[in-house]
C-alpha cells in the first residue's frame, strides 16, 4: 500500500488519533508521517502515542500549549510521546503546564531510542503532586526526554521549572531542561537554559 500522511490540527484530534493509532499500525502499518498543521492547545488530558521505526512525527514548527493532568493515570506521567523509535522533529512546547504524581517524568518524550531533532520546550512547568502516604521520595524530570538512548540534535530546553504540591517533601529532585538520563545516547548541538519567569 502507499504510505499515508496523517494530519492533526487540534488537541482533540491528537487524542482521538492516539487512542486508535497503535491498533492501526499493528494491522496495516502504512502511516509514515504524522504531522501537525496548526498550533495545539490542550485542556485536561493528553493521550500518549508511541512512534515506531520508519515513522516521523513532524510538528512543522507549530506550538503546543495549554494545561493537562496525569493524576488519574496509573503510570503517573503522560508525555506526548511515550516511546520514540522513529523521528520527532519541529515540535515546540511553549508555556505548557502538566500536573503529575511524584516520580520520573518528562514532557515531550518518555524514552527515546530514535532521533529527536529541531524541537524545543520553553517556559513550561511540571507540577509534582505528592500524595500523602506515597513511598516515592524522589523525582527525575527531563523536559525534552526522560531517558535518551538515541540521538537528540539541535534541540533546546529553556526557562522550564518544576513545582512541588503536597505536604511531604521529596528527598531528591533532579531536573534537566533536555534529558535527565542520556548515558546510553547522544546529544549534539543542543542547549539548556535554567532561568525563572513570571507568567503574569
Amino acid at each position: 500500500p502507499e504510505s499515508e500522511v496523517f494530519s492533526i490540527s487540534s488537541a482533540d484530534e491528537w487524542n482521538a488519533f492516539a487512542e486508535r493509532y497503535q491498533s492501526i499500525i499493528d494491522i496495516d502499518p502504512v502511516i509514515e508521517i504524522i504531522q501537525l498543521t496548526a498550533d495545539l492547545t490542550f485542556e485536561g488530558t493528553i493521550t500518549s502515542i508511541n512512534i515506531p521505526e520508519n515513522v516521523t512525527l513532524d510538528g512543522n514548527g507549530y506550538k503546543i500549549t495549554g494545561k493537562a493532568s496525569a493524576l488519574t493515570e496509573k503510570n503517573n506521567c503522560i508525555p506526548f510521546v511515550n516511546e520514540n523509535k522513529g523521528i520527532i522533529q519541529n515540535i515546540f512546547i511553549d508555556g505548557f503546564e502538566m500536573n503529575v504524581r511524584a516520580g520520573d517524568c518528562s514532557m515531550l518524550c518518555g524514552t527515546n531510542t530514535g532521533v529527536i531533532q529541531h524541537c524545543g520546550v520553553q517556559k513550561s512547568k511540571i507540577v509534582i503532586v505528592i500524595v500523602e502516604g506515597s513511598d516515592m521520595d524522589a523525582a527525575n524530570v527531563g523536559f525534552i526526554v526522560g531517558t535518551n538512548k538515541g540521538q537528540i540534535n539541535h534541540c533546546y530546553g529553556a526557562c522550564n521549572e518544576i513545582e512541588m504540591s503536597g505536604s511531604e517533601p521529596l528527598s531528591t529532585v533532579a531536573i534537566s531542561q533536555v534529558a535527565i538520563n542520556s548515558a546510553d545516547g547522544f546529544i549534539e548541538e543542543s542547549f539548556a537554559v535554567d532561568c525563572y519567569y513570571s507568567s503574569s
